[in-house]
This record gives structure tokens, sequence and C-alpha cells, in this order.
């Protein structure tokens, strides 16, 4: 195979895995306002159940099946967000090798192109910017596969979801309590 045909060949599968990695990453925050509005609504629910309740009515114990549900899907949510977010760290590790199988990161100016306007620390026309974390995993990683280990443990849009889905929670658990204390009053 010639030079030329494997590096097509090359830039097509980055570009299948860029489109595979967006995919991911827009099923994953489609997951999260799923189970954000989801939640929302289960919460809302409950506490309107609350609101309208006397104290001592027995039927407030009925509210807790609102927020146990909201925590059980809470956790599941973000399970499922998991597996998503890890498919576009996966596809985007692989673009990330192409790309420097290519030498498309480290493109300067020497070259028959004119000069980007603003060159990236590399001296290249492709900006790259991490996070300090993630950059250092980029640096230090024995393999790919650590690598996906890695930046899931600590990219943002893990632990965003992470903490959106733990807040519901602690509402769910507070939400329990009322009703507990509404129905033993």
């Amino acid at each position: 195979m010639a030079e030329q045909d494997l590096r097509k060949e090359l830039n097509d599968l980055r570009a299948e895995y860029r489109a595979d990695s967006q995919k991911s990453l827009d099923k994953c925050f489609s997951y999260l306002n799923f189970y954000v509005g989801l939640l929302a609504a289960v919460l809302a629910a409950t506490l309107t159940g609350l609101l309208q309740i006397r104290p001592g009515d027995s039927r407030a114990l009925l509210l807790l099946t609102g927020p146990l549900s909201a925590s059980a899907l809470a956790v599941l949510g973000y399970r499922t967000i998991r597996v998503f977010y890890r498919r576009s760290v996966e596809a985007w590790v692989a673009e990330v090798n192409l790309q420097a199988m290519l030498g498309l990161g480290d493109v300067t100016g020497s070259h028959a192109v004119g000069r980007p306007l603003v060159a990236s620390r590399s001296g290249g026309w492709l900006p790259r910017f991490e996070r300090s974390p993630v950059e250092k995993v980029m640096n230090s990683a024995e393999n790919a596969e650590s690598m996906i280990v890695e930046v899931t443990r600590i990219g943002d849009t893990l632990r965003y979801a992470r903490l959106t889905l733990a807040v519901f929670s602690v509402v769910a658990v507070v939400l329990s309590a009322a009703a507990i204390v509404i129905a033993t009053r």
C-alpha cells in the first residue's frame, strides 16, 4: 500500500473516531438530560404530595416511593452515563493516537502551507487544550487502556454527572425524612 493511500485511510479512520466520540458524548448528555428531567419530576411530585398531607397521616409513607425510586434511578442513570462517557473517551484516545500517527499535532509552518495566525504550543496549527490532570495522564499513560481508565475517572463530564445525580439523591433522602416525620406526627 502506498504511503499516500495509508495516510488517507488513517485520516478517514480518524474522522470516524472523531464522529464516534462526539456521538457517544451526545448520547451521554442526552441520558443526563433525561435523568435530570425524570428525577426532577419524581421529586417535585413527592414534594407536592408532602405539602398536601396532614401531620399524622400514614399515607405520607406512600410518598417514600418517590425518593426511593429517585435514588435508584440516579444510580442507574449514572451507570448508563458512565458507559457512554467511557465510549467517548475510548474513541477520543483512538483519534488522538491516529492524529499523532499522521503528525497532525506537530504540523509546523515549514511546509508549503502558510503559517497559522496563532500557533499552538507545539508550534503547529492545531490547538489542543486539556485540563492539566488530563494532560498529565496523556503524557504519562503506559498504554491506551490505562489512559482510558484514568481519563474516564478524572474527566469533567462524568464528574459533573456524578455530582448532579448525587444532589438528586440527597434531595431524595431529605424528602424521605420529611415523609417519615409527617407520617409519625
